[in-house]
């Protein structure tokens, strides 16, 4: 077989470019195409300044595989896994992660004694001094994630579970109490045996409700609005179970 070639001219140099390669694709391509298949680009990586290869923004970015937030002027990163730094115009700031959830990071810095909230859902990074109400302080302009092999498990109190949850059985009864230490409001739901929430209690922060239940039927916590913001499964043996997910910044309630 003979390659084809075309040739073109830029600064008085030729070109070559093959094009048997490219030639050769095309049967593959257009199998997958009248298959009805898409054929997907590859994901795009960067390599960060500290040498760390990470994927870059899309939709799988959120709370818990973020790993840079960036605004106009600067930059979150983190540095470990408890470590991160803020890098804008007036220096470089150090921040210890005291928490993740579906749509935040939160960080604490001991020596300005300030809370920061990488608040993906909003696009913005949130600031106050420590207990106080947070404010926005920037707009997030990009973010990307921790490069990895295999997606992150879904946990057993996460609100990705809830399309299947149902109450099951009653056969091993348990008494349950919960205690609201999200700092926040919450509505406590049973979910029923058609996957339906059922109202049973609303708590103020430092509140608790002890019900009597079941283990195989799921409980959902939810901010004023009705927003899911946890979920809890009782097991054999359970005894207290507290609130803690914060709010991922669905609105005003």
């Amino acid at each position: 077989m003979i390659m084809k070639t075309t040739k073109f001219r830029a600064s008085g140099s030729a070109i070559i470019v093959g094009l048997a390669t490219a030639l050769s694709t095309l049967p593959i391509q257009a199998k997958a195409l009248n298959a009805g298949l898409s054929i997907e680009a590859p994901k795009q990586q960067v390599r960060t300044n500290d040498g760390r290869i990470v994927v870059a923004q899309s939709s799988a970015v959120n709370g818990h595989n973020v790993n840079t937030v960036s605004y106009p002027g600067g930059i979150f990163a983190q540095r470990s896994r408890r470590n991160w730094t803020e890098t804008n115009g007036d220096g470089t700031f150090h921040f210890k992660e005291t928490g993740r959830d579906d749509w935040s990071v939160y960080l604490y810095d001991a020596s300005r004694n300030t809370e920061i909230q990488l608040d993906l859902h909003r696009k913005q990074i949130l600031f106050s001094a420590r207990g106080k109400r947070k404010k926005p302080l920037y707009r997030i302009s990009s973010s990307t994630a921790k490069a990895t092999s295999r997606p992150r498990p879904v946990r057993n109190n996460s609100c990705q579970t809830l399309g299947n949850q149902i109450s099951r059985n009653s056969n091993r009864p348990v008494t349950v109490k919960f205690v609201n230490r999200s700092g926040e409001f919450r509505s406590v739901m049973w979910i029923d045996f058609k996957g339906q929430p059922t109202h049973y209690a609303d708590l103020n922060p430092g509140q608790s409700f002890t019900i009597n239940t079941f283990v195989t039927h799921p409980w959902m916590f939810t901010d004023g609005p009705g927003n899911c913001i946890e979920m809890f499964m009782p097991k054999r043996g359970s005894r207290t179970f507290n609130i803690k997910a914060r709010s991922p910044g669905f609105g005003p309630e």
